[in-house]
């Protein structure tokens, strides 16, 4: 059998690269349209174009390869005649000559070439009017980039004046141009001469950083990644800048020595910083390839697209940045014939690859009669996952933003093309400014983020008190139940008048407002009506846990000034049938809703609790704000759980549902650290709210088989990972709310509804009324209750853009008054408020770390003190538990930075799992490489039969064992291979 014969030329390196990245997808091509005004000849046009096709042998070129062969051969063909595409719309109506116009564009630019035959250019005329004409031209990205699409307007339209004239080819008049198939041959010549050696050299260098260097990665709303397809496609957004903006980015980089085209790309990799949180980062930057002026007029895929380093500290400023741009483009540009594009890199979606263009357009062209001007420019060369292309027309500039639409959808593009127009002013109005500085968030994305998703003022009794709002319970229902505990109850008047007595005695020992009382009780009725006979005498309580060490109730009652401690024995014979040695009235005291309501310690950074002191408007408001968003759609006053510590804010909720005539029934101590009881108690006493943090739940639900579990369940304390969303949202039985909010904003100040039978209940929204706000993984905290506002700021309290992640600031009713005796903490953690016209207004910062999302929900990302360095990487341990989570056989998670040896920190994951044999270590560390890069993954993970629990029913992150001490055989330690953990510590 004869072997066919081929004959033609090399790929060049760019082309073989584009060969193999073409084969998804027909979004590799160059498109460019032109506005034509004036007598056109078409017959002229199409002479003009078929001089074109002679003189530049790429724009009749084959690519032909026969079986068996990778990659095709070039063929220069003899071209032919090039016939114009007619389309006549101008009789029709103007929007839809315009809508009509638009899909013949995207027609042309999607419709497949012959590359067999080597007719590549293609060209359509859309007739708009008598004199107005849309020419068309497109050409496949093997053929042509942005530069070849601004040398064929230039030419195209000095052949036309030729034709018209009468004149003779105007190729005469021009110099001989480089063909393209002769470049190609000398990349592959100079990427294998010993000339290039230096090239190769530097090159291979540059490699070196790039390999720890990752792409941005961007939390754009819409990402696609999960099930991402082969074929690749591009959105675009755009943006028009007119001349002003244009003239301040010339004079700073006069200024600075240095060009539009690297300010431009100083501002993207700017906000590239902003939005993606990584110190370092690489940008590919097209470079046109046309470094010698013998290219300069030649047809063809010139560009490469080359990676650039990205280098941010905290006081960088667009000055600093310029100066490192022109340097990196100095190096990149002098180098660039030597750079080989790797032939599989970004093959199958790859990184989350960012690029940028930047190119210079004329404003309009005339020649003759006729007036051009460029209407679109489309390029695409290289696979991205998103692009800023910049063109510079006359005196304005255009901003187009390319994205793969199975990564980032529109919106979340929308929004980012606002932002870098925002920032871009900023910067070069203030050039000297460190970038970290500027606004980015701007327009109609600032308006949602402060008054939109804000919007939720709500009117509530803010001069009552709570003992007074109990009182006026008390009026309504006083024989109705107010609290059951394990061996007695008591109605809401016989509570009242418990409480009474309690109060008349604490103001004969010189109670009153402002004055701060302890209770240290059991849970019992006496507990309840201890805490409402402090507030009826005008003072605020102090809950001490009996439990707690010695030493720290000594410190919390001087801490506090308390004179008075309420305890079981000297609450003996202050009631329970001893007369009226009391008066059980209420007593007449002067208190106000600014009063002092309680004092709660929390755990303090210096190792010495701090007492959080709350006013009883806050604590109002909290009670008001819950009803809005949950207990309105419970019906009749029912029975509400106290299981929380009465020294955990969220026994506070709870307690504060007898201003609305619920009973409250106390969780006995032993059902609360014991599932099985607990499902019993809450199934006997027909419980139907229940409070209890994600620790607990998750063994409460692992042994109700049957369903036990009351109608509604508020989840709070510590985050929600997806594994126990998802366990939530599979009981079908009970309505599960995630409520988020620090002891300093009292108790709650977000909710979100989570699974369950969570689509008929709501959650308070930034417009009047309930609207459901069902949280679709556990991170997401929902949206801020009445009267509370909630910012997502950077570290100089700027406003971040939605889905960037940031630290979250509170506002608002339920703020605390501050740290007890601790004026410069509390001057550190409530800060002036940078958002508010009102005088003394104030923001908490929480520590937290989370991001809005495009719904105006609000998600949960760690803390800030969980941010830890690994290696040099900044790292949030909360994204890696979430991404453990999605794991089907690890049911909980906790990922730590541990440094058991000095100097050497490491990551390690906790796991707990069905059995043992549950899961594959390896199994989970490829599946976390799928989620997370390589530093993220951590060093050993370990699987324990459960995660120590502190008293309060939180991880015990303290007690975690070291990998090394855990027993061999009784758990599973998988420590990286000698081999993994060295190639991880080179970065």
């Amino acid at each position: 059998m004869k072997q066919e014969e081929l004959e033609g030329y090399r790929l060049s390196p760019q082309q073989q690269r584009l060969w193999r990245l073409r084969q998804h997808s027909r979004a590799f091509r160059s498109q460019c349209v032109l506005m034509v005004r004036g007598p056109l000849r078409t017959e002229a046009l199409e002479a003009a174009l078929g001089r074109l096709v002679q003189r530049h042998e790429i724009l009749r070129t084959a690519f032909r390869q026969l079986p068996g062969m990778e990659l095709p051969l070039q063929v220069i063909t003899d071209g032919g005649p090039v016939r114009l595409r007619h389309l006549d719309l101008s009789g029709c109506p103007a929007a839809d000559r315009q809508r009509r116009a638009e899909e013949y564009v995207r027609e042309e630019r999607e419709r497949p070439f012959d590359y067999e035959r080597g007719q590549v250019l293609r060209a359509g005329l859309v007739r708009l009017a008598a004199a107005d004409h849309l020419l068309v031209v497109s050409l496949p990205a093997l053929c042509a980039d942005v530069r070849t699409l601004q040398n064929l307007t230039r030419e195209v339209w000095r052949q036309y004046e030729a034709v018209t004239a009468g004149g003779e080819d105007a190729a005469a008049g021009l110099s001989e141009v480089v063909q393209y198939v002769q470049y190609s041959e000398w990349q592959h010549e100079l990427l294998a001469s010993e000339e290039g050696a230096e090239g190769r050299q530097y090159w291979r260098e540059q490699e070196t950083w790039q390999e720890g260097l990752a792409a941005p990665r961007l939390a754009l709303e819409g990402d696609g990644r999960v099930g991402e397809s082969a074929e690749y496609e591009l959105g675009e957004v755009r943006r028009e800048l007119g001349a002003e903006v244009l003239g301040q980015v010339e004079r700073v980089a006069e200024r600075q020595q240095s060009s539009a085209e690297a300010v431009l790309l100083a501002c993207w990799q700017s906000l590239l910083w902003r939005v993606g949180g990584a110190e370092e980062f690489a940008v590919r930057v097209a470079f046109d390839g046309r470094k010698y002026e013998d290219l300069y007029e030649s047809f063809g895929l010139f560009t490469k697209h080359i990676s650039t380093r990205s280098s941010f500290l905290k006081d960088t400023s667009l000055d600093d940045l310029l100066r490192r741009v022109d340097e990196s483009f100095g190096s990149a540009y002098e180098w660039q014939e030597y750079y080989a594009p790797g032939p599989t890199d970004g093959l199958g979606g790859g990184g989350d690859v960012v690029g940028y263009e930047y190119a210079s357009w004329d404003g309009d062209q005339h020649h003759g009669q006729l007036s051009v001007a460029c209407a679109e420019l489309y390029s695409c060369t290289e696979r991205q996952k998103l692009k800023l292309s910049c063109l510079r027309q006359g005196a304005g500039l255009r901003l187009q933003f390319y994205y793969d639409p199975q990564t980032y959808g529109r919106a979340g593009v929308e929004r980012l093309a606002e932002e870098y127009v925002t920032l871009l002013a900023g910067a070069v109005a203030e050039p000297e400014q460190a970038v970290g500085r500027l606004a980015v968030v701007g327009g109609h994305e600032r308006q949602q983020l402060l008054v939109e998703w804000n919007e939720t003022g709500r009117e509530y009794p803010r001069d009552k008190c709570i003992h007074q709002l109990f009182e006026e319970q008390v009026e309504r229902t006083p024989e109705a139940v107010a609290v059951l505990s394990e061996d007695e109850q008591a109605t809401y008047r016989e509570l009242n008048e418990r409480a009474n007595q309690l109060a008349h005695h604490l103001r004969s020992v010189g109670v009153g407002p402002e004055v701060v009382v302890g209770v240290c009780l059991d849970r019992s009725v006496e507990m309840v009506a201890a805490v409402l006979g402090v507030l009826k005498a005008g003072g605020a309580y102090l809950p001490l846990d009996p439990e707690y060490p010695a030493e720290r109730l000594r410190f919390m009652l001087e801490d506090a000034g308390a004179r008075v401690v309420l305890t079981q024995e000297a609450l003996t014979g202050l009631w329970g049938g001893s007369g009226g040695a009391v008066a059980a009235e209420n007593p007449a005291v002067e208190v106000s809703g600014g009063n002092l309501a309680y004092v709660i310690y929390t755990s303090g950074s210096t190792g010495k609790p701090k007492g959080v002191m709350v006013e009883h408007r806050s604590g109002v408001n909290l009670w008001a704000a819950l009803k809005r968003a949950i207990y309105e759609g419970l019906g009749e006053p029912g029975r509400v759980s106290l299981n929380a510590p009465l020294s955990f804010d969220a026994s506070v909720k709870q307690l504060l549902q007898l201003l609305s005539g619920r009973c409250v029934c106390l969780i006995p101590e032993g059902a609360r650290r014991e599932p099985e009881a607990l499902l019993r108690h809450l199934s006997e006493h027909s419980v139907e709210v229940l409070d209890t943090t994600p620790s607990q739940l998750r063994q409460v639900l692992a042994a109700d088989a049957r369903g036990r579990l009351p109608g509604v369940v508020l989840v709070g304390g510590e985050a929600i990972d997806e594994a126990l969303a998802a366990r939530m949202r599979e009981c079908g039985g009970s309505r599960f709310y995630n409520v988020y909010g620090p002891t300093e904003c009292t108790v709650d100040a977000t909710v979100g509804a989570v699974g369950g039978r969570g689509t008929e209940g709501g959650t308070e929204s930034s417009t009047e009324g309930s609207t459901e706000s069902r949280a679709e993984s556990g991170g997401v905290i929902g949206r801020p209750i009445a009267n509370v506002q909630v910012y997502v700021l950077d570290a100089h309290q700027q406003l971040v853009p939605v889905g960037v992640s940031g630290e979250i600031y509170i506002g608002g009713g339920g703020l605390a008054r501050g740290y007890l005796n601790r004026p410069e903490l509390t001057a550190e953690r409530f800060v002036p408020h940078p958002y508010s016209r009102d005088e003394g207004a104030r923001l908490y910062r929480t520590g937290d770390v989370g991001r809005y999302k495009a719904s105006g929900e609000i998600e949960y990302l760690g803390r800030v003190d969980g941010q830890v360095k690994v290696r040099g990487y900044r790292i949030e341990l909360g994204e890696i538990e979430a991404a453990l989570s999605g794991h089907a056989g690890v049911e909980q998670s906790v990922v730590v930075a541990r440094e058991d040896v000095p100097g050497q920190k490491r990551l390690v994951a906790y796991l707990v799992t069905e059995s043992s044999d549950a899961v594959n270590i390896g199994d989970v560390r490829q599946f976390l490489r799928e989620k997370l890069p390589d530093y993220m993954v951590p060093s050993a993970f370990v699987i324990l039969p459960a995660l120590p629990l502190t008293r309060r029913g939180k991880v015990d992150r303290a007690a975690l064992p070291p990998p090394e001490q855990v027993e061999s055989g009784a758990d599973i330690v998988a420590p990286r291979t000698p081999a993994e953990e060295l190639l991880a510590n080179l970065y």
